[in-house]
C-alpha cells in the first residue's frame, strides 16, 4: 500500500521540545522527514532516534526555501507540516488519518487542509489562542510553499488551490511568555518581514504579521500602525487572518488607553461578525477599564444568557465562558460584592482549570471569611497541594496577606522543590524576622546573592529591605555596586544616605519598597522613608496616598493628599477615595460638592459622574442630576447606565 501521510519538519535547537512533538506522531505517520538548518544542540540526536531522514540544509533566510527542500524526501500521497513547538493527538491524527485516505477513493478535488491551531499563551499556557491554517497538502509535486517567513502553500502554475477545513487539531506551545524570551526571535522575524514587504509590494498579511512582532516586544505605537496598514491593505474581508488583526487593532487602542477608538472599531467589527462573542468581551474590558461597572455588566449578562447566538469563534472558546465570567468577577470584587466575585471567578476556573488569576482571586477572598483550617481544605479539595506551581502561587498571595505562619504550613509541601529555602526566607521576612534573614544572606557573595534573586522567591527589594533595617552598610556597596542603571544607583545612594549630586526621577523604586515596608508591617522603615520623597516631583504624595488607602490607613492617606496644597492638583483617584472617605461619614454634601469640582475641573472618570448623579439624586436635586447626566453621556454616549437612571 502506498503512503498516505508524510511528517516534514525543519527544526533548529529544538532539544527541549522535539522528543513531544515526535512522540505525538510516532507509529502514526507513514515516514518523518526531519531538515536540520544548524543546530548546535542534541536535536539532530534525539531525531535519528525516531527517524532515519535527518537532513541537513544550510539556512537561506527564508523558510519556504527549507520546508519545500523537505518535501523532495517525502514519499507519502499527503504531507503535513509541522514546527517542533507542536504537537497533536494521536487519536485525532488517526480520524484526519482515515480522512485523507477517503479522499483519495472518492477522488475529491481537495488539495490541501487548513487545521486548527491552538496556541497556549501566557507564563504556563494559562490563555488560549486558536487560528486556522494550511498543514496537510497533497504531494504531487505541483504545490509548494512561497513567502520567506510565515510562508503560505500555492501551486506551482498559480492555479486556485482547493482547500477545506481538517480535524486535525494542532498544539502549539512557541507562544508561552519563557519560550519567546529564550528564543528571542523577534529581531530576526521582523527583519525578515520588512524584506518580505519590500518583495510583495506591501501585502495586508506581511503588516499584519509584522505588527504580531512588534506587540510580542511591547511596541504597540509600531504594531498598531503595522494592524492599521494590513487592514487598509487587506483585499479580501474572507482572508481567515483579518478578524485577528482587527482584535488586535482594538487591542493595541485598549492598551493604549484610546477607548473611544477601540470602542469605534468594536462597532464596525460587530457588523461584520455579528455572531462573534469575541467583540462584546474587548467592549465589556474597555467598559470595566472605564469603570462603566454595569455598562459591562449589562454586556456580560446579555452574551452568558444568549451564548447560542455567539458561536463564530473567531480567536478563542474563552470569549464565550472564561472571559465573561472572569470579567464579571473583577466587576462583582470591585463594588464589594465578595460572594458573587467568588462564584464568577470559580466559573471562569471551570472553563480554565489552571488560571493562577482566578486561583489567587478566590484565595483573597476566602481570607476575608474564613479561618486557615477552611481554605486548607478547599485548596487540597481541588488538588491544588500537589500541583507546585499553584500552591507557589497561592504561598505567595499568602505572604502578600501577611499570613506567613499559614503560607509556610504550605512551603513545607513543596520540600523537594529547588528554590524552597528561598521561599523560607520570604516568609520569615513577612513574619517580621528581619535578623533571621540577614543572618543567612550576610555573608554570601553578590553573586551568590544574584542567584537567590534569580529564583524570583526574594527579590532585589527584599535584600534593600534587610540591609537598611539591620544598618549593614556592606550588604547596601554589594548591591550598589551590582546594579547597571543608573536610576537604580542613585536610588540605592539615596537609601544609603548619598544625596550629593542625585537627581531621581522614577519615584517607582521608592514606591516599591515603601509597599514592601507596609506589606512586612516595618512601619519605623516606612517612615525612615519619608523624606526621601521630597527628591521626587510632588505627585509622589498622590501616590503614596493611594498606596495608604489601599492598605486601609485612610486618614493617613487623605494627609498625603492634603501636601499637594491644592484640589486642583488631586488625580482621580485621590478625589475618589476622598468621596468615597466623606460617604463613609455620612457626610454626603461635601462628597457631592468634591465630585462636582472634579468634573468641573475637567476630570472624567466615569466613577466621579456615577457618585455625583447617585448623589444628587438622594439629596433630590434633579435639575443638578440631569446636567450631569447631560454632561456625561458627551464622553460616554453609549452608556446604557446613563440612559436609564
Amino acid at each position: 500500500m502506498q503512503k498516505c501521510l508524510s511528517l516534514c519538519m525543519i527544526v533548529k535547537n529544538e532539544e527541549k521540545v522535539l522528543a513531544r512533538c515526535l512522540d505525538s506522531v510516532n507509529g502514526i505517520v507513514d515516514e518523518i522527514i526531519i531538515i536540520d538548518t544548524g543546530s548546535t544542540d542534541a536535536s539532530k540526536d534525539i531525531a535519528r532516534k525516531y527517524t532515519n531522514h535527518v537532513y541537513d540544509f544550510t539556512w537561506t533566510g527564508s523558510f519556504s526555501e527549507a520546508r519545500n527542500f523537505a518535501q523532495q524526501y517525502a514519499s507519502g500521497q499527503w504531507i503535513l507540516a509541522l514546527d517542533a513547538d507542536e504537537y497533536v493527538d494521536g487519536d485525532n491524527l488517526k480520524e484526519t488519518i482515515k480522512q485523507l485516505r477517503e479522499n483519495e477513493v472518492s477522488n475529491s478535488p481537495i488539495e490541501s487542509y487548513s487545521v486548527k491551531i491552538i496556541n497556549f499563551t501566557g507564563s504556563y499556557g494559562e490563555n488560549i489562542v486558536q487560528h486556522y491554517h494550511s498543514r496537510i497538502y497533497k504531494n504531487n509535486g505541483h504545490i509548494k510553499y512561497y513567502r520567506d517567513i510565515h510562508e503560505q502553500l500555492g501551486k506551482t502554475n498559480g492555479d486556485k488551490l482547493e482547500s477545506a477545513i481538517s480535524p486535525l487539531n494542532i498544539y502549539h506551545s512557541g507562544y508561552l511568555n519563557s519560550t519567546i524570551k529564550a528564543k528571542d526571535k523577534n529581531k530576526r522575524n521582523t527583519e525578515i518581514l520588512h524584506v518580505e514587504i519590500s518583495k510583495s509590494g506591501e501585502s495586508g498579511y506581511d503588516y499584519y504579521n509584522l505588527g504580531n512582532e512588534y506587540k510580542a516586544v511591547g511596541k504597540l505605537e509600531e504594531a498598531l500602525d503595522a494592524y492599521t496598514k494590513a487592514f487598509q491593505k487587506k483585499g479580501n474581508i474572507a482572508y481567515s487572518w483579518v478578524p485577528n488583526n482587527i482584535i488586535q487593532i482594538i487591542n493595541c487602542l485598549t492598551q493604549l488607553n484610546r477607548f473611544s477608538e477601540g470602542l469605534a472599531v468594536i462597532a464596525d467589527a460587530g457588523q461584520l461578525y455579528p455572531r462573534s462573542p469575541e467583540f462584546i468581551c474587548l467592549k465589556s474590558n474597555i467598559y470595566v477599564l472605564q469603570h462603566r461597572y454595569e455598562d459591562a455588566k449589562n454586556e456580560l449578562l446579555y452574551l452568558l444568557n444568549n451564548k447560542d447566538k455567539y458561536q463564530q469563534y473567531l480567536i478563542s472558546i474563552d470569549s464565550l465562558e472564561f472571559i465573561p465570567h472572569r470579567l464579571l468577577g473583577y466587576i462583582y470584587e470591585s463594588q464589594e460584592d465578595y460572594e458573587a466575585a467568588f462564584l464568577q471567578y470559580s466559573q471562569a476556573l471551570a472553563f480554565n482549570q489552571t488560571n493562577l488569576e482566578m486561583i489567587a482571586r478566590m484565595i483573597r477572598i476566602l481570607l476575608k471569611f474564613h479561618n486557615s483550617k477552611e481554605i486548607t481544605s478547599f485548596v487540597k479539595k481541588h488538588g491544588w497541594d500537589k500541583q507546585s506551581f499553584i500552591l507557589q502561587t497561592i504561598i505567595f498571595v499568602l505572604l502578600n496577606n501577611n499570613q506567613a505562619d499559614f503560607a509556610k504550613t504550605f512551603i513545607n509541601d513543596l520540600s523537594l522543590l529547588e528554590d524552597v529555602e528561598n521561599l523560607r526566607l520570604k516568609a520569615e521576612l513577612v513574619d517580621g524576622h528581619v535578623e533571621y534573614v540577614y543572618d543567612q544572606l550576610k555573608s554570601k557573595s553578590m553573586h551568590e546573592l544574584e542567584t537567590v534573586i534569580s529564583k524570583k522567591q526574594l527579590d532585589l527589594q527584599d535584600l534593600i529591605l534587610v540591609g537598611l533595617q539591620m544598618n549593614d552598610t556592606n550588604l547596601l556597596e554589594k548591591i550598589y555596586q551590582h546594579l547597571d542603571n543608573q536610576e537604580e544607583k542613585m536610588y540605592v545612594n539615596l537609601l544609603r544616605g548619598n544625596s550629593k549630586n542625585v537627581a531621581v526621577k522614577d519615584p517607582a523604586y521608592l514606591l516599591n519598597l515603601m509597599e514592601k515596608a507596609i506589606q512586612y508591617k516595618q512601619f519605623a522603615l516606612f517612615e525612615s522613608l519619608i523624606p526621601l520623597k521630597d527628591y521626587y516631583d510632588e505627585s509622589i504624595n498622590l501616590t503614596i496616598g493611594h498606596m495608604l488607602y489601599r492598605y486601609q490607613f485612610k486618614e493617613i492617606a487623605v494627609s498625603f493628599y492634603q501636601e499637594m496644597g491644592s484640589l486642583e492638583k488631586f488625580d482621580d483617584q485621590a478625589f475618589l477615595n476622598v468621596i468615597q472617605e466623606f460617604i463613609r461619614e455620612n457626610e454626603n454634601k461635601d462628597a457631592l460638592e468634591y465630585a462636582i469640582f472634579a468634573i468641573d475641573n475637567g476630570r472624567d472618570d466615569f466613577r466621579l459622574y456615577k457618585y455625583a448623579i447617585e448623589l444628587a439624586i438622594q439629596n433630590n436635586q434633579i435639575d443638578l442630576k440631569k446636567d450631569l447626566v447631560n454632561t456625561a453621556l458627551i464622553k460616554y454616549n453609549d452608556s446604557s447606565w446613563l440612559t436609564i437612571v
